[in-house]
């Protein structure tokens, strides 16, 4: 008798960073491809792994928001993704807001040197016709067997955070963090069932608006 194939599943990789735990994680697909979420750490093992596991390319890389404790690392992942010809698709972040000081700011800039796509990403809460405010697709499967959706921060909420960020000589911070939702897409008769919700550092309201 054949084994029954193994379930679909979404594989989450998460390092210890120098601030804590959860601000580096590499999400490895059911299709075997991988992004990352986050990269708060400079340290050689995880850039190792997650290099190992990227083979040849990442989707995306996504900073949920701009606190060092969640970008530290990313300029230098990019720089290690280039020596080892691993093609980075794109780079998405929640504030555009540029500081000298930020991380973040480093990090798009050594994207824009080495031609990565970059861009800010937020779920439009205007008023706009059936389907089209929906939440905005972070990825999905070439099948369409699942997606990652960005459920928080509105784009509202962002631009009203850099302005008070700016005023205080500040990055944006937690009121901006994105919330990110993987959902498998299969009727329910068939294997890769389930959901994770990646919640970066949003507050309570953050979450509140993901909810809905």
């Amino acid at each position: 008798m054949h084994a029954p194939p193994e379930p679909a599943c979404l594989r989450i990789h998460v390092f210890r960073v120098e601030e804590g735990l959860g601000n580096a994680c590499v999400l490895e697909f059911p299709d075997g491809s991988c992004g990352i979420l986050d990269w708060g750490t400079q340290k050689k093992a995880p850039l190792e792994k997650a290099l190992a596991l990227a083979r040849k390319e990442l989707r995306f890389v996504c900073a949920t928001h701009a606190h060092a404790d969640h970008v530290l690392g990313i300029e230098n992942l990019f720089q290690e993704c280039a020596r080892a010809c691993i093609t980075v698709k794109r780079f998405v972040y929640p504030a555009s807001t540029l500081h000298k000081r930020s991380h973040l700011t480093r990090a798009r800039l050594m994207a824009r040197s080495l031609r990565i796509p970059c861009s800010s990403i937020g779920v439009n809460s205007f008023k706009a016709f059936p389907g089209e405010g929906m939440p905005p697709p972070l990825d999905f499967a070439d099948d369409q067997s699942w997606d990652i959706r960005v459920l928080e921060p509105p784009l509202t909420t962002v631009a009203d955070a850099e302005i008070d960020a700016f005023n205080r000589g500040e990055v944006p911070g937690n009121n901006t963090s994105m919330v990110v939702l993987f959902r498998f897409l299969r009727s329910p008769h068939e294997l890769g069932q389930g959901r994770a919700l990646l919640t970066g550092d949003a507050t309570r309201k953050g979450l509140s608006f993901a909810q809905k």
